[in-house]
């Protein structure tokens, strides 16, 4: 499983992780990337990790077999599902993304697979827990204080960033919305398929949970096109 499946899995779950970040930028622009980070439902992150298992290729678990030494190996030939997948990383992991990753995690998006690995499990700052109680509250609340000031100017170059773009969508949605539909654009049609996914599962409606997952799937792959599309047009100017 480490020979890239583990790989694989984990970075297609992290896209889906960063996309929802990117999108509720533009919903709310005063919340910083950590908040919405921690606005990810566990349904969400179930949902996510089952979608990223499905999306791993018969072909990536045969290489993963044949680099173990498992099966013969065979003269290497890039195979359409490669192709395939690369055309998606390429069209999914934009600039913003690999932009959201540095600000989060402080690495590249290929990375995100390894940033789990050797996790410290004790004190690596060398405090002295024989203080008072009450001094060690105090620095510790001194550092989370510091740290959301540093969140807070961060996050001015991304407002600036997302307001070209947030016109660009609004200009659009203008001209194509119509007056009688309540969803006006592709924003509203993704917030109002997140309460539909909350109430299928409150009601025990397995299967129609399943449906509208794949079909949030397909709206959240036209949502990076078209940001995508967007971000380029805007490089081009």
């Amino acid at each position: 499983m480490q020979q890239g499946v583990i790989h694989s899995f984990k970075l297609k779950y992290r896209r889906r992780q960063l996309r929802r970040i990117l999108q509720e930028r533009q919903r709310q622009c005063g919340a910083t990337d950590e908040q919405l980070a921690g606005q990810v439902t566990v349904l969400e992150a179930i949902q996510w990790i089952g979608s990223a298992w499905e999306e791993v290729t018969p072909h990536t678990i045969q290489t993963c077999f044949g680099k173990a030494g498992c099966v013969q190996p065979e003269v290497k030939v890039e195979s359409v599902e490669d192709k395939a997948e690369a055309e998606i990383w390429t069209r999914d992991t934009s600039a913003a993304m690999d932009k959201l990753t540095q600000e989060l995690f402080g690495c590249k998006f290929e990375e995100l697979s390894v940033i789990d690995q050797m996790l410290p499990t004790c004190d690596m700052e060398g405090r002295d827990w024989e203080e008072d109680a009450t001094i060690l509250l105090d620095e510790l609340q001194e550092e989370t204080v510091e740290e959301s000031d540093g969140d807070e100017d961060d996050t001015g170059d991304n407002r600036d960033e997302l307001e070209v773009i947030d016109q660009d969508t609004e200009a659009m949605d203008d001209t194509e919305a119509h007056r009688d539909n309540p969803i006006k654009d592709l924003n509203t049609l993704m917030d109002l398929m997140k309460y539909i996914k909350r109430f299928c599962a409150e009601e025990g409606l397995g299967d129609l949970l399943n449906t509208f997952h794949q079909a949030d799937e397909m709206l959240n792959s036209v949502w990076s096109e078209r940001q995508a599309a967007r971000l380029y047009k805007i490089d081009q100017e």
